[in-house]
């Protein structure tokens, strides 16, 4: 569209605007017409647009204890999350320590609708004994525009049961921090009873619990911030203890009331 411009009698002329917001919120401009006409030759037009929140989100991943020189794969549910308002384009995955690998991962880049999330399937093998840890990194168009998510295994020779495969179960806890109930998230890769503990900071287990997970099936287990003996417990920080058979997964929460 160039100007000067001529509207016909009775004619309209549509007119495309683009809003680049910088941050969120309420954005509004004035868009100012000058013409001819006789009754009103500057025509103000107010201009309003939502900037919308693009935000991605991911959580741990702990593979335990594993045989150096061997290699277990760990279907993560629902690592990474779109939290925002608006779909997110996911355009590249690295991490920074060769002994985690992503297993056949979707192909780039694809889209993330708000409040999907996508699962992934992790590779460990460590080459030492020993604590090892990286970072998965996952860029983006949403913020962070690259997300950081830990990785953590520990290599070790002194494992009766050498791990292979798939692990038995993946498990997640939600909301850090909690208001007075967690929601502990369990999916199992094949079938096996988990045990769940909840530890305080002084090494102390206030409530155990336990659920069997059929092979490809998730369970949600709530803890309602009480012990054992159904008395509630005091603010502040705990472990949520999962395990099955050699595998244990740890997760630390903050309770609040």
């Amino acid at each position: 569209m160039s100007f000067p411009l001529t509207i016909l009698p009775g004619r309209t002329v549509d007119l495309t605007l683009d809003f680049t917001p910088a941050a969120e919120g309420r954005r509004s401009a004035e868009l100012t017409v000058r013409s001819n006409a006789v009754n009103d030759s500057i025509l103000a037009l107010q201009v309003t647009g939502e900037a919308a929140n693009a935000s991605i989100a991911g959580k741990d991943v702990q593979f335990g204890s594993v045989k150096r020189g061997t290699m277990v794969d760990s279907l993560v549910v629902e690592l990474i999350r779109n939290i925002g308002e608006v779909p997110i384009f996911i355009t590249d995955f690295s991490i920074s320590n060769p002994e985690f690998v992503l297993v056949n991962p979707p192909a780039l880049p694809f889209s993330l609708l708000p409040d999907d999330s996508i699962d992934l399937v992790i590779r460990f093998a460590p080459a030492d004994t020993g604590i090892h840890e990286g970072i998965l990194i996952v860029s983006s168009d949403a913020e962070p525009n690259q997300l950081e998510i830990p990785l953590s295994g520990k290599g070790d020779d002194d494992i009766g049961i050498v791990r292979s495969g798939i692990s038995p179960f993946q498990f997640s806890v939600a909301p850090v921090p909690a208001n007075g109930e967690t929601v502990i998230s369990l999916t199992g890769s094949r079938v096996g009873t988990v045990q769940i503990h909840v530890i305080d900071m002084e090494g102390k287990v206030v409530r155990q619990m336990e659920v069997d997970i059929p092979k490809g099936s998730r369970r949600n287990i709530v803890w309602d911030g009480k012990d054992n003996n159904g008395i509630r417990c005091r603010s502040g920080r705990y472990v949520v203890k999962a395990s099955s058979g050699t595998e244990s997964y740890d997760q630390p929460i903050v309770l609040l009331w």
